[in-house]
């Protein structure tokens, strides 16, 4: 008779894994690496003129305001009492603020080179620098009634308001703030000088051909 074919039990081999290491032999997690920056992308410097302080406008409209006071004081304490003189301390006040208005957010930007950051808001610069010279000229206008002495302690007076306006009004701490006004009258006595040495000059010349 035949033979019954033999079955045989075969058993399912299973994956062998091994068994998990100990806590205490584990392999430290490596730390996390913080990439730096590409080649030829340094990290952008911080703004030297931040908002705050009140808007452009706000702060344009109150140097106007001071501006207007300036040429008022200036036309009213001129000698000469005649239209055209007075007129003309008033044009002259007027293009002095102007002038020395980008003459100050040149200073500003001269800072904030120094401070080694970026301009930030040439709106704000140029509003603060107004209204800061505007109170500088409007003081610098009203006569001081002390002797001998009174321009001198007018001006005085003038560049603390305007020492003290570019402080608050950039928040800025006295060291950074001093810079920008110190700036700034190097520039302005720089231009007074070359005005004043073009009037000698013109009237040396007038002298000369009226011998």
């Amino acid at each position: 008779m035949a033979d019954e074919p033999s079955t045989y039990n075969v058993s399912e081999e299973k994956p062998q894994t091994e068994p998990a290491a100990p806590a205490g032999d584990r392999a430290p997690s490596a730390p996390a690496i913080t990439p730096a920056p590409a080649a030829g992308f340094p990290e952008v410097a911080p703004e030297f003129v931040l908002p705050g302080r009140g808007s452009p406008a706000v702060v344009f409209w109150l140097g106007a305001i001071l501006l207007v006071g300036a040429c008022t004081a200036a036309g009213i304490n001129y000698p000469a009492r005649q239209f055209v003189p007075v007129a003309g301390r008033v044009v002259f006040t007027t293009y002095d603020v102007l002038l020395h208005t980008v003459t100050g957010v040149v200073a500003v930007g001269i800072a904030a080179w120094l401070q080694e950051q970026r301009f930030g808001r040439v709106d704000l610069a140029v509003a603060r620098v107004f209204m800061a010279y505007s109170a500088f000229a409007l003081i610098a206008n009203v006569n001081v009634p002390i002797p001998y002495v009174g321009t001198l302690v007018g001006f005085a007076l003038a560049a603390l308001a305007y020492w003290a306006l570019i402080l608050v009004l950039f928040d800025k701490d006295k060291l950074v703030g001093t810079m920008i006004a110190g700036v700034h009258f190097v520039i302005w006595a720089s231009v007074a000088l070359g005005t004043q040495l073009g009037v000698w000059v013109q009237a040396s010349a007038q002298a000369v051909g009226a011998k």
